[in-house]
């Protein structure tokens, strides 16, 4: 199943109220490893 933002048209699919939240944690987990990794690297 692919996961993509839903159209104007369409409903909102099921399971975004879950998968939301998961995105927003990967995501500040891959900043915060890229801003270590900038770090070490300019070190």
């Amino acid at each position: 199943m692919l996961i993509r933002p839903a159209t104007k048209t369409e409903p909102d699919p099921p399971g975004l109220k879950l998968l939301r939240p998961l995105r927003h944690i990967i995501e500040s987990v891959n900043q915060a490893l890229k801003a270590q990794l900038r770090f070490v690297v300019t070190s």
